[in-house]
C-alpha cells in the first residue's frame, strides 16, 4: 500500500495500459484499477486460445482486446464486492474502460490516492502486477469501518453469541 498524489500515479503510467474506472457503492466519486500491459495482454492471450509467455507487451489494444477486458474486469467486479464484504458491503460497477493514462481522470490532480498493488503471476514465465486506486475522497465516508480494532472485536463478540453453547457441549 502506498500513498501518493493521483498527478504523481497518472504521471508514472505507461501508454497503453488497461485501466477500469469503477464506481464503488456507498464509497463517494470513482477508482481505478490498472492493469500492467503485460498482465492484460498475458491475460488475453490466453483468453483466445494462446498457451502464454507471450513477448510483446507494448502494443495497442485492439476493439476485440477491450471487449475482451471489459469482460475480465466486470468479473472483477464481483471480486472486488467479495472482498470488502468483512468490511463493508459494496456494490461495484465498472463504468469504462481506459488505455490512455490521460483520459482516466477519476479526481483532482493534487488529490492524495492509496495505490494497493497486487503482484501477479501467470504461468511461469509472467509476471506483472495490478494497482487499485483509491481517492482519499472516496475513503473518507468510510474510514470508521476501516478500523482493524473494529473488524476483531465485533467478530470475537459474534463468535461468542453465535457459538458458546456449541462450543461447551463439545468441550464437555
Amino acid at each position: 500500500v502506498e500513498e501518493q498524489t493521483y498527478n504523481e500515479y497518472i504521471n508514472s503510467l505507461s501508454s497503453p495500459t488497461a485501466l477500469a474506472i469503477l464506481e464503488i457503492n456507498p464509497m463517494s466519486g470513482l477508482t481505478l484499477l490498472e492493469f500492467s500491459p503485460i498482465i492484460s495482454i498475458e491475460i488475453i492471450n490466453r483468453m483466445l486460445g494462446g498457451s502464454g509467455g507471450c513477448m510483446q507487451t507494448t502494443r495497442s489494444f485492439t476493439e476485440i482486446d477491450l471487449t475482451l477486458l471489459q469482460r475480465i474486469m466486470s468479473h472483477i467486479t464481483n471480486l472486488i464486492d467479495a472482498s470488502w464484504s468483512k468490511v463493508l458491503k459494496v456494490s461495484t460497477t465498472l463504468k469504462k474502460i481506459e488505455t490512455s493514462p490521460q483520459f482516466a481522470q477519476i479526481t483532482s490532480y493534487n488529490e492524495t490516492i492509496a495505490i494497493i498493488t497486487l503482484h501477479v503471476k501467470i504461468g511461469d514465465k509472467t509476471e506483472g502486477f495490478i494497482n487499485f486506486c483509491i481517492p482519499h475522497i472516496a475513503i473518507e465516508p468510510i474510514a470508521k469501518q476501516l478500523n482493524t480494532k473494529l473488524w476483531y472485536t465485533s467478530e470475537s463478540a459474534e463468535l461468542s453469541s453465535e457459538h458458546y453453547e456449541s462450543i461447551k457441549r463439545k468441550v464437555a
